[in-house]
C-alpha cells in the first residue's frame, strides 16, 4: 500500500492567512498612494488654478504635460524635484506664450 508523502514545499511553508495579508498589503499599497499624490495634487494645482473645477479636457492636457515633463527626466527623479522641474518647464513655455501674445498685441495696436 502506497503512502502520499506531503509535498515538501507544503511541510516548509508556515500557516499563513492569505486574507489577513492582503488586508495588510492593500493598506501598505493604499498609504503610499496617498502619500505619493499630496505632492502631484500640489503641483496639478500650482499649474492649473482651478483644479477642482477644471474641465476633462484640462484635465487631460496636463496629464499629458506631466507625462512629457516624465519623458524628459527619464522618470528618474525624486518627488521634490519633478515639482521643481515642471514647475520650471511650464514657467518657461507660459512666458514664452505670453511674450507671443504680447507681441501680437502690439502689432495690432499699430
Amino acid at each position: 500500500m502506497l503512502i502520499q508523502l506531503p509535498r515538501l514545499t507544503s511541510s516548509l511553508r508556515d500557516p499563513c492567512d492569505v486574507d489577513q495579508a492582503y488586508l495588510r498589503r492593500k493598506a501598505i499599497l493604499h498609504n503610499r498612494s496617498t502619500a505619493n499624490s499630496l505632492p502631484r495634487l500640489e503641483l496639478a494645482r500650482t499649474i492649473v488654478h482651478q483644479w477642482d473645477e477644471a474641465s476633462v479636457e484640462v484635465r487631460q492636457a496636463y496629464k499629458q504635460f506631466v507625462g512629457a515633463v516624465v519623458e524628459l527626466v527619464d522618470g528618474e527623479v525624486a518627488t521634490d524635484e519633478f515639482q521643481e522641474v515642471a514647475l520650471t518647464v511650464y514657467r518657461l513655455f507660459a512666458g514664452s506664450l505670453q511674450e507671443h501674445e504680447d507681441d501680437s498685441g502690439v502689432g495690432e495696436k499699430k
